[in-house]
């Protein structure tokens, strides 16, 4: 069980995460790596963990953090302006063709394995040595708002159609 300072709405995931690694370092199953996995990704697969875990071992990486692409360019983003009129965040993109603009990534919400050395030192995955595990979008769904929910029911519909 977490102790009371680790349980309220604004504790960061990193300090949770060292009371489990420490827990279990104070009951002798020191762990090697560990990985932290989000209750509100629904679309996550087994097998998706293990290739993390597997890149872990083949590499010197600290972390493995599950990514998506953005489902459009965010080089393209627009945002209001003090008028309340839309401008594009970086104009100097605004009239390339979207098709040759960078891909970027996000976070996909669902998981992130380590080192637990690592996970003991670093506040964020991204401060140390991380690599992606690309997720194809429609596995991506972070349950975060109600309109997530309704998402995840009709994705979770079509699947099993």
């Amino acid at each position: 069980m977490r102790p009371a300072e680790l349980s309220d709405d604004h504790t960061g995931v990193m300090p949770v995460v060292r009371h489990a690694i420490t827990f279990l370092r104070d009951s002798g199953r020191a762990p090697v790596l560990a990985a932290c996995v989000y209750p509100t990704a629904p679309f996550l697969r087994a097998g998706s963990l293990d290739r993390a875990m597997e890149e872990l071992k083949r590499t010197d990486a600290d972390f493995v953090l599950s990514v998506t692409s953005f489902e459009y360019p965010v080089q393209r983003a627009l945002k209001l302006d003090e008028g309340g009129r839309l401008r594009f965040a970086q104009p100097e993109f605004a009239l390339t063709r979207s098709q040759d603009l960078e891909h970027r990534y996000h976070d996909a919400g669902q998981f992130f394995a380590g080192r637990a050395a690592a996970m003991m030192e670093y506040d964020a995955v991204l401060f140390a040595r991380c690599l992606p595990l690309v997720i194809p979008r429609d596995e991506a769904v972070d349950i975060d708002t109600e309109e997530d929910w309704q998402f995840a029911g009709k994705l979770h519909a079509l699947r099993h159609e």
